[in-house]
């Protein structure tokens, strides 16, 4: 895990969702900037009521900066070549 602070802009709604014990969280995506030309997406999930909430004010394509913890993974599109996740 990697603490970080990403910048972007957000893609799509943020989704209100709750866990299978009963807790409420909201996920969303990001696109973030790396670069020239190129562009990284990031999940975001918030546990907080504070993340939670300020999270769902927003729509898609508002600007947003977020801190936490980063966890890294690798997506391969179809036919595509591995990518970061």
């Amino acid at each position: 895990m990697i603490e970080s602070l990403l910048s972007g802009k957000l893609v799509g709604t943020p989704e209100r969702r709750t866990s299978k014990g009963g807790k409420p969280y909201v996920q969303a995506r990001m696109r973030v900037p790396a670069g020239a030309e190129e562009v990284h997406f990031a999940r975001l999930t918030a546990f907080s009521d504070t993340a939670c909430t300020a999270l769902l004010a927003l729509g898609d394509g508002d600007a947003l900066a977020v801190a936490g913890t980063l966890k890294v993974g690798v997506w391969t599109p179809q036919g595509g070549e591995p990518r970061p996740n």
